[in-house]
């Protein structure tokens, strides 16, 4: 307990121990919490984020990619499509422990609009992909839709539902796959 300006006593605010001044000026902690700015608590986070040591997996088997065909796959495009995959749930993550930890503070909420961001850029790349992208394709990316139709739609499925980055995988001659061996023009790129 703390003793107020009243004279009275009141009890530390959790996660508190023990506090001094104010019930929540903490000098310890429970459990599972530890001191941060002289006189706060905050939790002790120890849980396994698998976005970054699926980044990290992603990142070597592209490199691994450009030793095996000795450079010819698309590295940057490759990594982007990727990567697009665990930023995503890193997004999500963040929402959430947002949410969780500090509430609806203006913080979650350009959070969350920045996702909601996100989602729009993914409903405009399907719309534009099918109208304007895939018909100005050039020939060998044509060719990739025609032959392999399962895997261009799983493609377009994943970057349709999560991110419209992810597309890129059809041009990312990733391990010298041919059906991710489809090419942009410049009119694509743009």
């Amino acid at each position: 307990m703390v003793e107020t300006a009243e004279l009275t006593c009141t009890d530390c605010i959790e996660p508190c121990l023990t506090c001094e001044g104010t019930p929540n000026s903490c000098q310890t902690c429970i459990d599972g919490y530890y001191i941060v700015n002289g006189d706060q608590c905050r939790e002790v986070v120890i849980w396994y984020f698998p976005f970054v040591g699926t980044a990290i997996l992603f990142f070597l088997l592209i490199s691994i990619s450009e030793i095996v065909t000795k450079r010819k796959s698309n590295f940057r495009e490759s990594l982007i499509a990727l990567w697009s995959l665990p930023e995503v749930g890193s997004w999500g993550t963040v929402i959430w422990f947002m949410y969780d930890r500090i509430g609806q503070s203006e913080a979650t909420i350009l959070a969350a609009v920045a996702a909601l961001m996100y989602i729009c850029f993914n409903l405009v790349h399907s719309c534009y992909l099918g109208r304007y992208m895939a018909p100005a394709a050039l020939p060998s990316y044509t060719e990739v839709r025609k032959n392999y139709p399962c895997g261009t739609r799983f493609a377009y499925m994943i970057s349709f539902l999560f991110s419209f980055k992810f597309s890129l995988i059809l041009v990312s001659y990733l391990f010298n796959i041919r059906r991710l061996k489809g090419d942009y023009s410049a009119k694509n790129w743009k």
